[in-house]
């Protein structure tokens, strides 16, 4: 998908028909949403139906959603998006709980004793984790195969230089510090691509 800016992408996503910039949207921010999620204490199907109450409940605000950088970030505005359903999950969890152990006394659900309270900075962690693993999937399709996996042995992997060249067949170890460089200035271009198209 080409590069559009947070705001343009907003725009577009106000029209519901518009499965592209739904489709961009929600490659980025569903690992996002679901992971921390799951670092709130859901479980893997408590994390699904918070994913997809955040995304009615998204798609239900956008159309009238007025982006302004001056009051914050649009990341931001998701995480608190996020926040309540993941509060409302767990009440919906304590209601079933509090149920079945008046049904079923011999039961005990213990899933209120996993809630975990997730500041904002874990969301800010998460996020930025994302970004780099959506901008090297970019990445990977921009450079040559051989560049990348010298970058992902060397500097993802931490593998020494001389390690690198074995495994890849490199004689010169200057060219495992090229692909490094070529690779790093590709990934901040995706990177701050990926920015200003997905709201940060």
């Amino acid at each position: 998908m080409e590069s559009v800016t947070s705001s343009s992408l907003l725009l577009r996503m106000r029209n519901p028909e518009d499965e592209d910039a739904w489709e961009h949207f929600f490659s980025f921010y569903a690992p996002l949403i679901l992971r921390y999620s799951r670092q709130c204490g859901c479980d893997r199907s408590m994390a699904d139906d918070i994913l997809q109450e955040t995304l009615v409940a998204l798609m239900k605000t956008i159309p009238t959603f007025r982006y302004d950088r001056a009051r914050g970030r649009f990341r931001d505005y998701v995480r608190k998006v996020v926040r309540r359903r993941v509060g409302r999950a767990y009440k919906r969890s304590e209601l079933r709980c509090s149920l079945e152990d008046h049904l079923h006394p011999d039961r005990r659900n213990q899933i209120s004793d996993s809630k975990a309270v997730v500041p904002g900075a874990a969301w800010d962690e998460l996020w930025d984790q994302q970004l780099l693993r959506a901008a090297l999937a970019r990445v990977r399709d921009r450079v040559e195969p051989l560049t990348f996996r010298s970058f992902e042995l060397y500097v993802l992997d931490e593998r020494p230089t001389a390690e690198v060249q074995a495994v890849l067949g490199i004689a010169d170890r200057n060219t495992v510090y090229q692909h490094r460089s070529r690779v790093m200035k590709v990934l901040e271009e995706e990177m701050q691509k990926l920015r200003e198209e997905v709201g940060e």
